[in-house]
């Protein structure tokens, strides 16, 4: 948020968000002195929208199609269970 990166969510909220949301969520997006409670309240936005619940459909939609791959790989066991647990891991993330 503090960096002004494009993503999914930032994308999904912009496409979403009343006239007064995006207001609110562009005066902290990619500000680097930001503080926590900007932060939280940028948090509450992307829920109100609806953007994080889509955020986190995709990625699961896109790490169940990974995983199929993976199953299917002909590699030792351990390099399957290393790219599991990186799709588990980033579709764990919180915002």
């Amino acid at each position: 948020m503090q960096e002004g990166k494009k993503t999914v969510l930032t994308v999904h909220f912009l496409d979403h968000a009343s006239d007064a949301q995006k207001q609110e969520f562009l005066s902290v997006y990619g500000d680097p002195a930001c503080n926590e409670t900007q932060l939280l309240r940028v948090q509450e936005l992307l829920r109100e929208t609806g953007s994080y619940q889509y955020a986190q459909s995709r990625c699961k939609q896109y790490a169940d199609e990974a995983s199929a791959v993976i199953g299917g790989m002909q590699v030792d066991a351990k390099y399957r269970e290393i790219l599991q647990s990186m799709l588990d891991y980033l579709c764990g993330r919180n915002v």
